[in-house]
């Protein structure tokens, strides 16, 4: 894809999924993680933390989609929490 949005626009983004955090449902955790994995564009820490300590809380919800898109996500991020 070779685009990287600005970083003002990552930050408001961001803001704003933060304030949602602990509303975000399953599939939306996954999408979100793997859109930033696919496109190499690592959440701040905090952010990464909400998300994945979410995804945690939700995993007897998930499906097999959402696990395998966390699992590539964080592979890609490099993160391993």
């Amino acid at each position: 894809m070779n685009h990287t949005p600005p970083k003002d626009v990552l930050g408001v983004l961001e803001s704003q999924l933060l304030k949602l955090g602990r509303s975000m449902k399953a599939q939306e955790i996954s999408n979100i993680l793997w859109a930033h994995g696919t496109l190499g564009i690592r959440p701040s820490k905090e952010y990464l933390n909400l998300l994945v300590t979410r995804a945690n809380s939700l995993a007897d919800e998930m499906d097999s989609r959402d696990k395998a898109l966390l699992i590539i996500a964080i592979s890609k991020l490099e993160s391993y929490p």
